[in-house]
């Protein structure tokens, strides 16, 4: 006899409104009016982001928001939110807690309920799903504790960064968790810098596209300007006139600052920078130039830089990097400009010695020698700076000259000296670019009159305006 099967009773589906469909790679974020700056953080897919970001533009908003979205496409995630202290933790999280909050009355968000169903605590917020977002304030033992997506809030101000990024990259390394940086920039050291260097954020100027990838990180930058193009609604002329220029210089317009004080800030910098200006070497037709050699062998850069003096304003028409050559073909590619060149200032301190005194003696009414004494570097920075305020410079738009220029710091003795120097680095040298420069406005001053260039006064230096002298002269009137 046949057995009818009596067929099961199935039990009726679960409706699930704990996520949305993915329906990309990157995780769909709640319909927001995000800045341009923000939007392009939030959605950048690299599981590896860096952003060095303006103080109070929305950053740790936006790493909030990516968190969220986060934890609503992913069941039983976590994201722990690592915070410089205990206050800017709860902060942080407040800012995740508003989301959930605001998207709790939105039912078209992560399905109707469930925000409403989230368990929202001081530093902790778990999602129906089984995410969860944990904000703690940082220290290596707690980025070990959790397997997750890691966010670093304002690190360059985290203790111990080193080992807080090696205890938290460590717990990313299974599954796609990611981790993101951002912070606002503290001086040139710590983890943060030596990553922001890598990419090139460094520089206090915007990347020529963004994000930057180096390897399989993603880079970010956006300072104060930026923020106000993209249309953040402050008042810059309100904010730079309550700060210092160093405040606003790092926290503002994303400026690593050593711990002595920046001599040219990157605003001063870009106001001077033009498409007149050149790199390479001078074009055959240029004559009636003024050169300086910042002289060098191997350990930094040997650079000549060029300029046209146009009325009173001092165009670029020529740099050249002769790094790594011997000396005697230093000499003999130098001579080939020489015919274009009115007047020549070279560094003659240490291994220059021996080219500028070659080339005074060959070229005696071209070439002199400049010997790099502490006020001799004090005269030509501060002449530098004067001509930028008065914006009578055609920089090229180049990141070497820009990182040059940014590089030098001016710091005082405990007997009340200034000394104007840059840290030494492999790569980059040690403001090459810009003591050649300003050997180079010196070879003008000296020939042809710093009154002839000048037009008005400086607030700290005055200048006859029938001036024509020596070196010795030129820094007895500047200082």
């Amino acid at each position: 006899m046949a057995v009818t099967k009596t067929a099961a009773k199935k039990k009726p589906a679960k409706k699930s409104a704990l996520k949305p469909k993915i329906e990309v790679s990157a995780p769909q974020v709640p319909k927001v009016a995000w800045r341009p700056y923000q939007q392009r953080f939030i959605s950048d897919p690299s599981r590896r982001r860096i952003w060095v970001k303006a103080a109070q533009i929305g950053g740790s908003t936006a790493l909030a928001a990516r968190s969220l979205a986060r934890c609503i496409n992913k069941p039983n995630h976590l994201v722990v939110m690592l915070s410089a202290s205990e206050r800017q933790a709860k902060e942080l999280a407040l800012k995740a807690k508003r989301f959930c909050s605001e998207f709790a009355k939105v039912e078209s968000v992560g399905g109707q309920g469930f925000f409403g169903k989230s368990e929202i605590l001081e530093h902790y917020v778990k999602f129906p799903n089984g995410s969860r977002i944990i904000a703690l304030a940082s220290n290596p033992a707690t980025a070990r504790g959790y397997t997750g997506d890691i966010v670093l809030d304002e690190f360059a101000h985290h203790q111990d960064q080193s080992e807080v990024f090696k205890a938290a990259y460590r717990q990313i390394t299974l599954g796609d968790f990611e981790i993101a940086i951002a912070s606002t920039p503290n001086g040139q050291a710590g983890h943060f810098y030596d990553q922001a260097h890598a990419l090139g954020l460094d520089l206090g100027h915007s990347p020529a596209e963004q994000p930057v990838h180096v390897g399989s990180w993603s880079g970010h930058w956006t300072d104060i300007n930026m923020a106000v193009r993209d249309g953040l609604p402050i008042d810059l002329d309100e904010i730079r006139d309550g700060c210092d220029a160093l405040t606003w210089s790092q926290e503002y317009c994303c400026v690593f600052l050593s711990e002595n004080e920046l001599w040219l800030p990157p605003g001063l910098i870009d106001a001077n920078v033009s498409p007149d200006a050149n790199v390479g070497p001078p074009a055959l037709y240029r004559s009636n130039l003024y050169a300086g050699w910042d002289v060098a062998r191997s350990a930094n850069k040997s650079v000549i830089w060029f300029n046209e003096i146009l009325g009173d304003v001092s165009v670029c028409r020529g740099l050249v990097n002769l790094t790594g050559m011997s000396t005697p073909d230093q000499i003999v590619q130098a001579q080939q400009w020489l015919p274009q060149v009115a007047k020549m200032n070279i560094d003659k301190t240490g291994m220059g010695l021996v080219i500028a005194e070659t080339l005074e003696a060959l070229y005696p009414q071209k070439v002199s020698g400049v010997l790099f004494t502490a006020p001799t570097k004090e005269a030509m920075a501060v002449q530098v700076r004067m001509r930028l305020e008065q914006r009578k410079v055609r920089l090229p738009n180049d990141d070497a000259v820009r990182r040059s220029f940014l590089s030098l710091r001016r710091s005082v003795n405990k007997i009340g000296q200034a000394r104007f120097d840059a840290e030494n680095d492999a790569k980059h040298g040690h403001a090459d670019e810009f003591w050649a420069f300003a050997l180079a406005e010196m070879a003008a001053e000296m020939q042809i009159g710093i009154g002839a260039r000048t037009s008005g006064q400086s607030a700290r230096i005055l200048f006859d305006s029938n001036y024509k002298g020596n070196l010795s002269n030129f820094m007895t009137r500047v200082l």
